[in-house]
């Protein structure tokens, strides 16, 4: 529930109301000990992160999702936190700042 009112009060632009939200629902995932809810919400807070132009803690994020989703070998995780990484990069077209993961995200 906590995860589709911080995806509602994204998109109506509510940002900072949006990244409460979806860390709320993290540190009940991580109580429960839910780590694949984890790092799907970790996605969901780095986007909201990026919408905001704050692209480290995106980036900071979408790692966090991919070492979880690695940990519990979940290819389909891993690959779609990559291409997050990597479809900011194609959007924005501008040069990148951050490689640290083998991907980046651009400076803005």
């Amino acid at each position: 529930m906590l995860q589709i009112l911080g995806i509602q009060y994204s998109q109506l632009g509510e940002l900072q109301i949006a990244l409460n939200y979806h860390s709320r629902a993290i540190q009940i995932a991580k109580s429960l000990g839910d780590r694949h809810q984890e790092a799907t919400l970790l996605l969901g807070l780095g986007g909201v992160h990026k919408d905001s132009g704050n692209f480290q803690k995106a980036l900071d994020n979408y790692s966090q999702a991919r070492k979880i989703f690695a940990s519990l070998s979940s290819r389909h995780g891993t690959l779609y936190t990559s291409r997050d990484l990597l479809t900011e990069e194609d959007r924005s077209n501008r040069p990148s700042t951050y490689t640290a993961t083998g991907c980046s995200i651009p400076a803005k």
